[in-house]
């Protein structure tokens, strides 16, 4: 499941980095597609998809995003063309979470800062301390929209997010 997890926040990680500064469609696919993570079939659904949905490819950039979220329509179309439709039943649970946390951002009761969380505290002190590994498990193993997450995702306010750290 975490493995998912991780394949569908480098898929929102790419589109919302995508040829920055209004790409066209085709420019749009061929970043999506340039490390392998889409295949050209799954990069031409997501974009077909987001124009039936009414979502310009081009406002998924980090330009047009800003401190902004990915709608959760991008989302679901993101993970419907990369998966093919052939999403489990905790699959689909876990897309619906994860949209809903988008949205709702730190559900109740789940960590968000340091010394909320013990496991969380001693990956946020690795990170810390430069274990650039430390800042990769951070980001993937905090609630979406936590402190623990942004500082995991800045490398430890290192860098600007955009790539993993190790």
């Amino acid at each position: 499941m975490r493995r998912y997890v991780m394949i569908l926040g480098a898929a929102l990680a790419l589109l919302a980095s995508a040829c920055g500064g209004g790409p066209t469609d085709e420019e749009f696919k061929a970043e999506l597609t340039k490390d392998g993570f889409f295949s050209d079939e799954q990069a031409d659904c997501v974009v077909e998809k987001l124009h039936e949905a009414g979502i310009n490819p081009g406002d998924l950039t980090d330009q047009a995003l800003g401190d902004n979220d990915p709608p959760a329509e991008a989302v679901a179309i993101t993970t419907e063309c990369l998966l093919g439709g052939d999403l489990t039943d905790e699959m689909q649970d876990s897309v619906d979470e994860m949209v809903e946390d988008m949205s709702d951002g730190v559900g109740e009761g789940e960590p968000n800062a340091y010394g909320d969380d013990p496991a969380l505290d001693r990956m946020w002190d690795g990170c810390e301390a430069g274990d650039m590994q430390a800042c990769d498990d951070l980001y993937l193993d905090s609630p979406f929209g936590s402190e623990y997450e942004a500082f995991g995702n800045t490398c430890g306010n290192r860098s600007d997010g955009t790539e993993f750290c190790a």
